[in-house]
């Protein structure tokens, strides 16, 4: 149960918290964006990214209830949901990074970057912030606590 609640708090967290942060690409400006922000300006380009933050709370909402549930396989059920959010993020991705090298184009005009393409992908991930590590610590909580066994007293 325990695990099912971090699981929770981890991946709801993980929603609203700061994932990626553009001010490696601006001397003077802190911008960063959450999962859900980022899905709403990727959904501007493929609609599909705007429910993927949707699933991703319902599947919060429904580990929370699976939490007091004693039967540790249904928890199965919300990370397989946000596995599949996942997957269809990493299917889709083309469109993240089009969203992605349009914001270090316009943040490094005055910025320490000379041009959005030379931009690594070391970079890029220096660039993911608390809400990517959370969604994944939310996950791997998720499924272990699948497979966590209680004791009876």
């Amino acid at each position: 149960m325990v695990l099912g609640i971090v699981s929770t708090i981890l991946l709801a967290v993980g929603v609203f918290a700061p994932a990626i942060d553009f001010s490696l690409y601006h001397e003077s400006v802190q911008i960063q964006y959450s999962l859900m922000k980022i899905c709403q300006n990727v959904g501007l380009i493929s609609s599909m990214w705007m429910g993927i933050p949707y699933g991703i709370l319902i599947a919060v909402v429904v580990m929370g209830v699976m939490s007091f549930v004693d039967i540790p396989m249904l928890k199965l059920i919300p990370s397989v949901i946000v596995i599949i959010m996942v997957i269809l993020m990493v299917v889709d991705v083309g469109n993240v990074v089009e969203w992605v090298m349009e914001m270090i184009e316009k943040f490094s005009e005055t910025g320490t970057t000379d041009q959005a393409g030379d931009v690594t992908a070391l970079q890029v991930i220096k660039s993911f912030m608390i809400g990517f590590y959370c969604l994944a610590a939310g996950i791997i909580t998720g499924i272990i606590s699948c497979f966590a066994k209680s004791k009876k007293v």
